[in-house]
């Protein structure tokens, strides 16, 4: 009697197929954050405000990783931030308030510009001369005028009216002063 055995299988057999090797995109390692902000064309206080937010993309050589830090730039892009529009860290909004102060200071020392409680309190000055120039006018002129002509009545008007605008000019010019 013959017995036929089954053929064992070969090592060709066993081993798992293998498929070709598909070219992978691997993101650089970029050797510092200037470089990595000049690549990505993105300010240099964006990916340090990234660094501070605590971003694992930095080692310890100096060296940013672009596959963690991507990623971690968009989703704090998207996610806004309380800094007011333009800036990427408070370090550039205090400078900023910082240069505005120094031209303000500046402009107070060459004069031409003042406080506004300064403007305030001069322009109140020129008011109160108005004011007092139309009290006296009010209280001198209608014993001044009593049973005159019309011509005569309206020349002394006038001529209030013009030496109150006098007063009261030399006051409104010297705001500011």
């Amino acid at each position: 009697m013959i017995i036929k055995t089954a053929k064992a299988p070969t090592n060709a057999s066993r081993t798992p197929k293998v498929e070709p090797e598909k070219t992978r995109c691997v993101f650089p390692l970029f050797d510092s954050i200037n470089n990595a902000a000049g690549v990505l064309h993105c300010s240099v206080a964006l990916i340090k405000a990234a660094k501070l937010k605590g971003c694992k993309a930095f080692t310890s050589n100096n060296r940013v990783d672009g596959a963690i830090l991507i990623p971690f730039l968009f989703e704090m892009l998207a996610s806004g931030s309380d800094l007011p529009e333009g800036f990427a860290s408070w370090k550039e909004v205090l400078e900023s308030e910082k240069a505005k102060r120094e031209a303000i200071k500046r402009q107070q020392d060459e004069k031409s510009t003042m406080p506004t409680s300064d403007a305030c309190r001069q322009a109140a000055e020129a008011m109160a001369a108005e004011y007092a120039e139309d009290v006296r006018m009010a209280n001198e002129l209608p014993p001044a005028i009593a049973g005159q002509d019309a011509v005569t009545i309206h020349k002394r008007l006038i001529g209030w009216v013009e030496t109150k605008w006098k007063a009261v000019r030399a006051k409104y010019h010297a705001i500011g002063q």
